[in-house]
C-alpha cells in the first residue's frame, strides 16, 4: 500500500473521519428536496475539456486503428495527469495549515449519490401529482440523453436505473478508490468516469476514440460492482416488503443482460428485491435479451420511494464499512 492511501498512511484516521463525514453529508443531502438541484457537477469543467480534446484528435476521416491509438494515448496522459493531481493535492493536504479542507472539497464533489438520490424524490413527487413533464425535468441532469416522449411508466423506470448505476458510480466506487489510493485514486476515477461518459455523449463518432476509456472505466467499475450490489442486498434485509433471496437469484440470471459489464450487479438485485422488472426497450440503456428481473414493467412513485430508501440504507451500510475500517486503523 501507499503512503497516501488512507488505510496506510501515516495520518492516522483522519482521512477516514473525513471520508466518513463526507459520506454522511451526502446521504444526508439526498433526502432533502431541491438540493441536488443546487449541488455542483463532479470534477467541474473536465467534461468541456474532454470534449474539445475529442473534437481536435477525433477526425473522422482517420482510420479506425489510429483513433483507437489516440484515444489510448489521451486516456492514459489523463490518468497520469490525474494521479499527479490528486498527488500534489495530498501533499499540499499534509504539508499546510488546513490543507484537509482541499481533501474536504474533492470529496464533497466525488459523492455525488445526493443527486441522484434528489432526482428520484422529485420524480416520484413529479408522477404522483401527475405531472410528468416536471418528473422528466427533476431526472434531466442526471440522465443521460433526451426522453421528452417516455410516459410515466418509462420515468419511473429511468429513475430506479439511474439510482442504481449511480450507487455505484457515485457512491461506492469512489469510496473503494479513495480508502485504496487516497486522493490520486479518487482523481484517476473520476477523470476514467468523466472520460467514457463524455466520449459516449458523443455518439458513434466517438466509438473507436473511446474505446481505451471505456474499458479503462469498466476495469475500475469491476469491483467495486460487486461490492455495491452485496451492499444493496444486504440493505434489503432492513427494507419491508423486500425479497433479497429474489434479488440473488435476478442477479444470478439477469445480470449480464445489461448493455456493459458492471451496471447489472446493481439494477438485477434492486428489480428483483422490489418485484419490477427493469432496462425495457426504449429506455436509456435497454437491455440485451429481454426484461431485467421478472416483475411488473409498471413503475410507479411509491417504488421509486422504496429504491431511496434502499440506497439510503446501502449508504449507510457503506458508512458502517468505513467506520469499521477507522476503527481498524486507529487500533493498529
Amino acid at each position: 500500500m501507499l503512503e497516501f492511501s488512507p488505510l496506510a498512511g501515516s495520518a492516522g484516521g483522519t482521512p477516514l473521519v473525513v471520508l466518513l463525514a463526507v459520506l454522511m453529508l451526502d446521504l444526508v443531502l439526498g433526502l432533502v428536496p431541491q438540493a441536488g438541484r443546487h449541488l455542483p457537477p463532479p470534477l467541474p469543467g473536465i467534461g468541456r475539456l474532454l470534449a474539445a480534446i475529442e473534437r481536435r484528435l477525433n477526425r473522422e476521416r482517420r482510420a479506425e486503428a489510429n483513433r483507437v491509438i489516440r484515444g489510448a494515448v489521451v486516456a492514459a496522459a489523463a490518468l497520469v495527469l490525474a494521479a499527479g493531481l490528486g498527488w500534489g493535492l495530498w501533499r499540499a493536504a499534509m504539508a499546510l495549515p488546513f490543507g484537509i479542507a482541499a481533501e474536504v472539497v474533492v470529496l464533497f464533489l466525488a459523492l455525488s449519490q445526493s443527486r441522484v438520490v434528489s432526482a428520484m424524490g422529485l420524480a416520484a413527487d413529479g408522477l404522483r401529482h401527475q405531472d410528468p413533464a416536471a418528473a422528466r425535468a427533476a431526472l434531466a441532469p442526471v440522465v443521460a440523453g433526451n426522453h421528452g416522449d417516455a410516459d410515466d411508466f418509462s420515468i419511473a423506470r429511468m429513475a430506479l436505473e439511474e439510482g442504481a448505476r449511480g450507487f455505484l458510480k457515485r457512491l461506492v466506487a469512489p469510496v473503494f478508490w479513495y480508502c485504496l489510493a487516497g486522493l490520486p485514486g479518487i482523481f484517476i476515477y473520476g477523470t476514467a468516469q468523466a472520460m467514457e461518459t463524455v466520449f459516449a455523449a458523443r455518439g458513434p463518432r466517438a466509438e473507436a476514440f473511446g474505446l481505451a476509456a471505456r474499458r479503462l472505466h469498466h476495469a475500475l467499475d469491476y469491483l467495486p460492482a460487486r461490492l455495491a450490489g452485496g451492499i444493496l442486498l444486504l440493505g434489503g434485509v432492513f427494507l419491508p416488503g423486500a425479497a433479497p433471496a429474489t434479488g440473488v437469484a435476478i442477479l444470478r440470471r439477469h445480470a449480464k443482460r445489461y448493455p456493459g459489464p458492471n451496471g447489472g450487479w446493481l439494477v438485477a438485485p434492486l428489480a428483483g428485491m422490489l418485484g419490477l422488472a427493469l432496462c425495457g426497450p426504449g429506455g436509456p440503456r435497454p437491455s440485451l435479451g429481454g426484461w431485467i428481473g421478472d416483475g411488473r414493467a409498471r413503475v410507479n412513485p411509491v417504488d421509486i420511494r422504496r429504491a431511496v430508501y434502499l440506497l439510503s440504507v446501502g449508504g449507510l451500510i457503506l458508512a458502517a464499512g468505513v467506520a469499521a475500517l477507522l476503527l481498524v486503523k486507529l487500533a493498529s
